[in-house]
Protein backbone atom coordinates (compact mmCIF):
# COMPACT_ATOMS: atom_id res chain seq x y z
CA UNK A 1 0.00 0.00 0.00
CA UNK A 2 1.27 3.47 -0.79
CA UNK A 3 1.93 5.53 2.24
CA UNK A 4 1.19 8.93 3.74
CA UNK A 5 -0.80 10.74 1.07
CA UNK A 6 -0.62 14.50 1.33
CA UNK A 7 -2.57 16.98 -0.73
CA UNK A 8 -0.83 19.00 -3.34
CA UNK A 9 -1.88 21.87 -5.53
CA UNK A 10 -1.49 25.45 -6.50
CA UNK A 11 -2.25 27.09 -3.18
CA UNK A 12 -1.67 30.69 -2.20
CA UNK A 13 -0.98 31.96 1.31
CA UNK A 14 -3.49 34.74 1.68
CA UNK A 15 -3.31 37.10 4.60
CA UNK A 16 -6.38 39.31 4.81
CA UNK A 17 -7.38 41.82 7.41
CA UNK A 18 -9.39 45.00 7.61
CA UNK A 19 -7.72 48.40 7.42
CA UNK A 20 -8.39 49.90 10.80
CA UNK A 21 -9.16 53.55 11.37
CA UNK A 22 -8.03 55.45 14.43
CA UNK A 23 -10.50 55.86 17.28
CA UNK A 24 -10.58 56.24 21.03
CA UNK A 25 -10.77 52.91 22.76
CA UNK A 26 -12.83 51.67 25.65
CA UNK A 27 -12.32 48.58 27.75
CA UNK A 28 -14.80 47.32 30.27
CA UNK A 29 -13.76 45.08 33.16
CA UNK A 30 -10.31 44.31 31.75
CA UNK A 31 -7.22 44.74 33.88
CA UNK A 32 -4.39 46.94 32.56
CA UNK A 33 -0.94 45.62 33.46
CA UNK A 34 1.21 47.17 30.74
CA UNK A 35 3.72 48.68 33.13
CA UNK A 36 4.81 45.19 34.25
CA UNK A 37 5.58 43.87 30.77
CA UNK A 38 7.88 44.56 27.85
CA UNK A 39 8.30 43.54 24.24
CA UNK A 40 11.17 41.15 23.47
CA UNK A 41 12.16 40.17 19.91
CA UNK A 42 12.65 36.44 19.25
CA UNK A 43 13.20 36.78 15.49
CA UNK A 44 14.65 40.24 14.77
CA UNK A 45 12.51 42.66 12.72
CA UNK A 46 14.81 42.70 9.70
CA UNK A 47 12.83 40.51 7.31
CA UNK A 48 10.86 41.24 4.15
CA UNK A 49 8.33 38.43 4.73
CA UNK A 50 7.39 36.07 7.56
CA UNK A 51 4.89 33.22 7.61
CA UNK A 52 2.73 32.32 10.60
CA UNK A 53 4.09 29.66 12.93
CA UNK A 54 2.93 26.07 12.54
CA UNK A 55 4.43 22.94 14.09
CA UNK A 56 6.58 25.40 16.09
CA UNK A 57 8.38 26.33 12.88
CA UNK A 58 8.31 29.39 10.65
CA UNK A 59 9.94 30.28 7.32
CA UNK A 60 11.06 33.89 6.86
CA UNK A 61 12.68 35.78 3.99
CA UNK A 62 15.06 38.63 4.71
CA UNK A 63 15.07 40.27 1.26
CA UNK A 64 12.49 40.23 -1.52
CA UNK A 65 13.68 37.66 -4.03
CA UNK A 66 16.25 36.38 -1.52
CA UNK A 67 16.74 33.09 0.31
CA UNK A 68 14.64 31.70 3.17
CA UNK A 69 15.48 30.83 6.79
CA UNK A 70 13.66 28.30 8.99
CA UNK A 71 13.35 29.22 12.70
CA UNK A 72 12.00 27.30 15.67
CA UNK A 73 9.78 28.85 18.32
CA UNK A 74 12.79 29.94 20.38
CA UNK A 75 14.36 31.87 17.52
CA UNK A 76 16.98 29.23 16.71
CA UNK A 77 17.89 28.79 13.06
CA UNK A 78 17.12 25.28 11.79
CA UNK A 79 17.95 25.83 8.12
CA UNK A 80 19.38 28.81 6.30
CA UNK A 81 19.84 30.01 2.73
CA UNK A 82 17.03 27.90 1.23
CA UNK A 83 16.41 28.98 -2.35
CA UNK A 84 12.76 29.27 -3.39
CA UNK A 85 10.33 31.80 -4.75
CA UNK A 86 7.70 30.95 -2.13
CA UNK A 87 7.65 28.81 1.02
CA UNK A 88 4.24 28.31 2.64
CA UNK A 89 3.54 27.73 6.33
CA UNK A 90 3.58 24.17 7.65
CA UNK A 91 0.48 22.03 7.70
CA UNK A 92 0.49 18.52 9.15
CA UNK A 93 4.29 18.58 9.20
CA UNK A 94 4.78 19.61 5.56
CA UNK A 95 5.46 22.93 3.85
CA UNK A 96 4.97 23.53 0.14
CA UNK A 97 7.63 25.50 -1.72
CA UNK A 98 7.67 26.99 -5.21
CA UNK A 99 10.92 27.29 -7.15
CA UNK A 100 9.56 29.01 -10.25
CA UNK A 101 6.40 29.15 -12.35
CA UNK A 102 6.78 25.50 -13.35
CA UNK A 103 8.21 23.66 -10.33
CA UNK A 104 7.18 23.07 -6.73
CA UNK A 105 7.83 20.56 -3.95
CA UNK A 106 7.40 19.83 -0.22
CA UNK A 107 9.60 20.17 2.88
CA UNK A 108 9.56 18.42 6.26
CA UNK A 109 9.86 20.26 9.59
CA UNK A 110 13.65 20.03 9.41
CA UNK A 111 13.57 21.95 6.14
CA UNK A 112 14.64 18.95 4.06
CA UNK A 113 13.02 18.20 0.72
CA UNK A 114 10.70 15.21 0.88
CA UNK A 115 9.30 15.85 -2.60
CA UNK A 116 11.93 17.63 -4.69
CA UNK A 117 10.98 20.33 -7.20
CA UNK A 118 8.57 18.72 -9.64
CA UNK A 119 6.85 20.11 -12.71
CA UNK A 120 3.52 21.55 -11.65
CA UNK A 121 1.66 19.92 -14.51
CA UNK A 122 2.67 16.61 -12.95
CA UNK A 123 1.37 17.65 -9.52
CA UNK A 124 -1.69 19.50 -10.79
CA UNK A 125 -3.39 18.17 -13.83
CA UNK A 126 -5.41 20.55 -15.96
CA UNK A 127 -8.53 19.09 -17.48
CA UNK A 128 -11.78 20.12 -19.09
CA UNK A 129 -12.77 22.75 -21.61
CA UNK A 130 -12.22 25.51 -19.07
CA UNK A 131 -8.69 24.24 -18.38
CA UNK A 132 -9.55 23.99 -14.69
CA UNK A 133 -6.92 23.01 -12.17
CA UNK A 134 -7.94 19.82 -10.44
CA UNK A 135 -6.47 18.34 -7.27
CA UNK A 136 -5.46 14.90 -6.07
CA UNK A 137 -3.11 13.20 -3.61
CA UNK A 138 0.51 12.02 -3.85
CA UNK A 139 2.66 10.00 -1.46
CA UNK A 140 6.04 10.96 0.00
CA UNK A 141 7.84 9.83 -3.13
CA UNK A 142 5.68 12.09 -5.28
CA UNK A 143 3.74 9.17 -6.80
CA UNK A 144 0.05 9.63 -7.44
CA UNK A 145 -2.14 7.81 -4.91
CA UNK A 146 -5.47 9.39 -5.84
CA UNK A 147 -5.85 11.02 -9.29
CA UNK A 148 -6.35 14.77 -9.63
CA UNK A 149 -10.07 14.95 -10.34
CA UNK A 150 -11.44 17.25 -7.63
CA UNK A 151 -12.12 21.00 -7.63
CA UNK A 152 -11.08 21.31 -3.97
CA UNK A 153 -9.64 18.96 -1.35
CA UNK A 154 -8.96 18.96 2.38
CA UNK A 155 -6.20 17.05 4.16
CA UNK A 156 -6.94 13.53 5.31
CA UNK A 157 -8.25 13.35 8.85
CA UNK A 158 -9.26 10.12 10.57
CA UNK A 159 -8.58 8.23 7.32
CA UNK A 160 -11.08 10.36 5.34
CA UNK A 161 -10.75 13.51 3.23
CA UNK A 162 -13.44 16.00 2.27
CA UNK A 163 -13.29 16.59 -1.49
CA UNK A 164 -15.36 18.70 -3.88
CA UNK A 165 -16.52 17.31 -7.21
CA UNK A 166 -18.63 19.58 -9.36
CA UNK A 167 -20.64 21.75 -6.98
CA UNK A 168 -20.87 19.30 -4.07
CA UNK A 169 -18.61 17.97 -1.32
CA UNK A 170 -18.28 14.36 -0.21
CA UNK A 171 -15.71 12.15 1.53
CA UNK A 172 -13.20 9.61 0.21
CA UNK A 173 -10.85 7.16 1.91
CA UNK A 174 -7.13 6.76 1.18
CA UNK A 175 -7.91 4.40 -1.69
CA UNK A 176 -9.95 7.12 -3.35
CA UNK A 177 -13.22 5.26 -2.71
CA UNK A 178 -16.25 7.47 -1.99
CA UNK A 179 -17.56 6.68 1.50
CA UNK A 180 -19.96 9.64 1.88
CA UNK A 181 -21.63 10.75 -1.33
CA UNK A 182 -21.33 14.21 -2.89
CA UNK A 183 -24.34 15.87 -1.25
CA UNK A 184 -23.06 18.95 0.57
CA UNK A 185 -22.47 22.61 -0.30
CA UNK A 186 -19.64 22.74 2.24
CA UNK A 187 -17.90 20.29 4.55
CA UNK A 188 -15.24 20.18 7.26
CA UNK A 189 -12.74 17.44 7.99
CA UNK A 190 -13.73 14.67 10.41
CA UNK A 191 -12.76 15.09 14.05
CA UNK A 192 -13.62 12.43 16.62
CA UNK A 193 -15.88 10.74 14.10
CA UNK A 194 -18.00 13.77 13.17
CA UNK A 195 -17.96 16.54 10.56
CA UNK A 196 -19.89 19.77 10.06
CA UNK A 197 -21.66 20.04 6.69
CA UNK A 198 -23.97 22.38 4.81
CA UNK A 199 -26.95 20.57 3.30
CA UNK A 200 -29.68 22.42 1.41
CA UNK A 201 -28.25 25.72 2.75
CA UNK A 202 -28.55 24.57 6.38
CA UNK A 203 -25.86 23.47 8.84
CA UNK A 204 -25.75 20.06 10.51
CA UNK A 205 -23.32 17.39 11.70
CA UNK A 206 -22.76 13.91 10.25
CA UNK A 207 -21.03 10.71 11.32
CA UNK A 208 -18.57 8.71 9.20
CA UNK A 209 -21.44 7.00 7.38
CA UNK A 210 -23.02 10.30 6.36
CA UNK A 211 -25.88 10.03 8.86
CA UNK A 212 -26.95 13.25 10.57
CA UNK A 213 -26.13 13.48 14.27
CA UNK A 214 -27.28 17.09 14.34
CA UNK A 215 -30.07 17.73 11.84
CA UNK A 216 -29.40 20.52 9.31
CA UNK A 217 -31.56 23.23 10.89
CA UNK A 218 -28.99 25.96 11.56
CA UNK A 219 -28.28 29.00 9.42
CA UNK A 220 -24.57 29.63 9.93
CA UNK A 221 -21.43 27.91 11.21
CA UNK A 222 -18.49 30.00 12.40
CA UNK A 223 -15.51 27.73 11.93
CA UNK A 224 -15.22 26.83 8.23
CA UNK A 225 -11.67 26.17 7.07
CA UNK A 226 -10.05 25.62 10.47
CA UNK A 227 -9.70 22.66 12.80
CA UNK A 228 -12.61 22.09 15.14
CA UNK A 229 -12.03 21.19 18.77
CA UNK A 230 -14.53 18.44 19.47
CA UNK A 231 -14.58 19.10 23.21
CA UNK A 232 -15.60 22.75 22.80
CA UNK A 233 -19.12 24.03 22.09
CA UNK A 234 -19.98 24.71 18.45
CA UNK A 235 -21.08 28.23 17.48
CA UNK A 236 -24.19 28.31 15.26
CA UNK A 237 -26.87 30.79 14.20
CA UNK A 238 -30.59 30.17 14.42
CA UNK A 239 -33.41 32.68 14.33
CA UNK A 240 -30.99 35.56 13.90
CA UNK A 241 -29.06 34.83 17.12
CA UNK A 242 -25.83 33.00 17.94
CA UNK A 243 -25.76 30.13 20.40
CA UNK A 244 -23.69 27.02 21.06
CA UNK A 245 -24.40 23.28 20.92
CA UNK A 246 -22.33 20.24 21.87
CA UNK A 247 -21.41 17.30 19.64
CA UNK A 248 -24.73 15.62 20.45
CA UNK A 249 -26.73 18.64 19.31
CA UNK A 250 -27.73 19.71 22.82
CA UNK A 251 -27.91 23.46 23.36
CA UNK A 252 -25.27 24.34 25.96
CA UNK A 253 -25.35 28.16 25.59
CA UNK A 254 -28.63 29.82 24.65
CA UNK A 255 -29.06 31.60 21.32
CA UNK A 256 -28.67 35.12 22.67
CA UNK A 257 -25.65 36.76 21.01
CA UNK A 258 -25.57 38.93 17.91
CA UNK A 259 -24.63 37.44 14.57
CA UNK A 260 -21.40 38.60 12.92
CA UNK A 261 -20.17 38.67 9.35
CA UNK A 262 -16.69 37.66 10.52
CA UNK A 263 -16.56 33.87 10.72
CA UNK A 264 -13.79 33.86 13.34
CA UNK A 265 -16.13 35.12 16.06
CA UNK A 266 -18.15 32.61 18.12
CA UNK A 267 -15.38 29.99 17.91
CA UNK A 268 -14.26 28.26 21.11
CA UNK A 269 -10.58 27.51 21.66
CA UNK A 270 -8.96 26.71 25.00
CA UNK A 271 -12.36 27.05 26.67
CA UNK A 272 -12.98 30.65 25.49
CA UNK A 273 -14.84 32.40 22.68
CA UNK A 274 -15.29 35.99 21.57
CA UNK A 275 -18.91 37.03 20.97
CA UNK A 276 -20.85 40.23 20.32
CA UNK A 277 -23.34 41.03 23.07
CA UNK A 278 -26.95 41.66 22.10
CA UNK A 279 -27.27 44.95 23.93
CA UNK A 280 -26.78 48.66 23.16
CA UNK A 281 -23.20 49.42 22.24
CA UNK A 282 -22.47 46.12 20.48
CA UNK A 283 -19.61 45.40 22.85
CA UNK A 284 -17.56 42.29 22.30
CA UNK A 285 -17.05 39.91 25.19
CA UNK A 286 -15.00 36.84 26.06
CA UNK A 287 -17.16 34.01 27.42
CA UNK A 288 -16.46 30.63 28.96
CA UNK A 289 -18.09 27.30 28.07
CA UNK A 290 -21.02 28.04 30.40
CA UNK A 291 -21.74 31.30 28.58
CA UNK A 292 -20.47 33.50 31.44
CA UNK A 293 -19.00 36.84 30.38
CA UNK A 294 -15.45 36.96 31.70
CA UNK A 295 -14.58 40.43 30.40
CA UNK A 296 -15.72 42.93 27.79
CA UNK A 297 -13.93 44.63 24.91
CA UNK A 298 -15.11 47.99 23.58
CA UNK A 299 -16.81 48.18 20.18
CA UNK A 300 -14.12 50.53 18.89
CA UNK A 301 -11.38 47.93 19.32
CA UNK A 302 -10.93 45.85 16.18
CA UNK A 303 -9.80 42.25 16.57
CA UNK A 304 -8.29 40.73 13.43
CA UNK A 305 -8.27 37.16 14.75
CA UNK A 306 -10.79 36.79 17.62
CA UNK A 307 -9.91 33.18 18.47
CA UNK A 308 -7.81 32.00 21.42
CA UNK A 309 -5.61 29.65 19.41
CA UNK A 310 -2.85 30.74 21.76
CA UNK A 311 -3.03 32.52 25.11
CA UNK A 312 -3.80 35.92 23.60
CA UNK A 313 -5.94 37.91 21.21
CA UNK A 314 -4.89 41.30 19.84
CA UNK A 315 -7.01 44.44 19.51
CA UNK A 316 -6.16 47.57 17.53
CA UNK A 317 -7.43 51.10 17.03
CA UNK A 318 -5.10 52.58 14.46
CA UNK A 319 -1.70 52.82 16.13
CA UNK A 320 -3.02 51.67 19.50
CA UNK A 321 -2.26 47.97 20.06
CA UNK A 322 -3.77 46.04 22.97
CA UNK A 323 -3.06 42.42 23.83
CA UNK A 324 -5.68 40.57 25.92
CA UNK A 325 -4.78 37.41 27.77
CA UNK A 326 -7.26 34.74 28.88
CA UNK A 327 -7.76 36.41 32.26
CA UNK A 328 -8.61 39.79 30.77
CA UNK A 329 -5.28 41.45 31.52
CA UNK A 330 -4.31 43.93 28.82
CA UNK A 331 -0.89 44.95 27.59
CA UNK A 332 -0.43 48.15 25.61
CA UNK A 333 2.28 47.60 22.97
CA UNK A 334 3.89 50.80 21.64
CA UNK A 335 3.61 50.58 17.86
CA UNK A 336 6.96 52.33 17.53
CA UNK A 337 8.62 49.28 19.09
CA UNK A 338 7.22 47.09 16.30
CA UNK A 339 8.02 49.30 13.32
CA UNK A 340 8.79 52.99 12.74
CA UNK A 341 6.40 52.73 9.78
CA UNK A 342 3.53 51.30 11.83
CA UNK A 343 0.12 52.86 11.21
CA UNK A 344 -3.36 51.58 10.48
CA UNK A 345 -1.98 49.67 7.45
CA UNK A 346 -0.46 47.07 9.78
CA UNK A 347 -2.19 44.32 11.72
CA UNK A 348 -0.68 42.41 14.65
CA UNK A 349 -1.43 38.67 14.85
CA UNK A 350 -0.60 36.11 17.55
CA UNK A 351 1.10 32.88 16.46
CA UNK A 352 2.33 30.19 18.87
CA UNK A 353 2.15 32.77 21.69
CA UNK A 354 4.48 35.03 19.74
CA UNK A 355 3.40 38.07 17.72
CA UNK A 356 4.12 39.45 14.29
CA UNK A 357 2.90 42.46 12.30
CA UNK A 358 1.69 42.17 8.72
CA UNK A 359 1.12 45.06 6.32
CA UNK A 360 -2.36 45.19 4.82
CA UNK A 361 -4.03 47.23 2.11
CA UNK A 362 -2.73 49.08 -0.94
CA UNK A 363 -0.70 51.63 0.99
CA UNK A 364 1.08 48.98 3.04
CA UNK A 365 2.11 46.93 0.02
CA UNK A 366 3.92 49.95 -1.37
CA UNK A 367 6.17 50.04 1.70
CA UNK A 368 9.36 48.33 0.53
CA UNK A 369 10.80 47.83 3.99
CA UNK A 370 12.28 44.95 5.94
CA UNK A 371 10.74 45.27 9.39
CA UNK A 372 9.01 41.96 10.03
CA UNK A 373 9.92 39.49 12.76
CA UNK A 374 8.44 37.83 15.86
CA UNK A 375 8.28 39.18 19.39
CA UNK A 376 6.87 38.04 22.70
CA UNK A 377 5.61 39.85 25.77
CA UNK A 378 7.72 39.22 28.83
CA UNK A 379 7.38 40.31 32.43
CA UNK A 380 9.92 42.94 33.40
CA UNK A 381 12.59 41.87 35.87
CA UNK A 382 11.54 42.42 39.44
CA UNK A 383 7.78 42.17 38.67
Amino acid sequence: MKKNPIFTGILSLIMAAAVFGAAKFAISSAKADSEDFELKWIIPPVNNFVNLFADERVWVRKEKGGTWTLYDINGNIIKDDFIAKIVNRYKNGYARFVVDEKREGFLNISGDEIIPPTLRDELIRERGKENRRLFGFVNMEGDWVIPAEYEQINNFSEELAAVKKGEKWGYIDKRGIVVVDFLFENATSFENGTAIVMYDSKIGMIDRNGNFIIEPIYDKYYNWGTERDQENPIGLTKGGKVGFVNAKGDIVIDFKFKTTEEVSYNVFRNGLAVVVLDEPGDEKAVIDEAGNVLFRIGKEIKIALPVFYDDFIVGQTGKQILVFDKDGHTYDIPSSEISPYFDETYVVLPSNNLFTAFPTGTKAHKLKINDRGYFKITRKEGN
